[in-house]
């Protein structure tokens, strides 16, 4: 529903009132989301009972030397050199062999 939306509002007003109103359900959403959203005192509650039951546990989930803390670092940097290329070298690369479609 978005594209038609927005683009009908971009022909018609111009870019900045179709910013305008892409902008404004998030914002709406945002200030619902601080309106609805749990109560600190039984945060506080909460995290004392799981820090009490996984105290043994702690130090082993967060450390660096983790096996999923390396695969993520490996799919991040992947993602990130993929993007690059597509980027900035894919571009360049089908403009001078002349792949066009015609």
């Amino acid at each position: 529903m978005a594209p038609p939306l927005v683009s009908n509002i971009m022909v018609s007003f111009g870019w900045r009132p179709a910013l305008i109103v892409s902008a404004l359900p998030a914002l709406i959403i945002g200030l619902i989301w601080f309106k609805v959203r749990e109560p600190a005192h039984i945060n506080i509650h909460a995290q004392a009972a799981n820090t009490d039951a996984f105290s043994v546990n702690s130090e082993k989930k967060g450390t660096i030397n983790s096996v999923s803390f390396y695969l993520l670092t490996l799919s991040y940097t992947l993602q990130g050199y993929v993007g690059y290329i597509f980027v900035s070298w894919f571009y360049l690369y089908l403009v001078q062999k002349g792949i066009s479609g015609y």
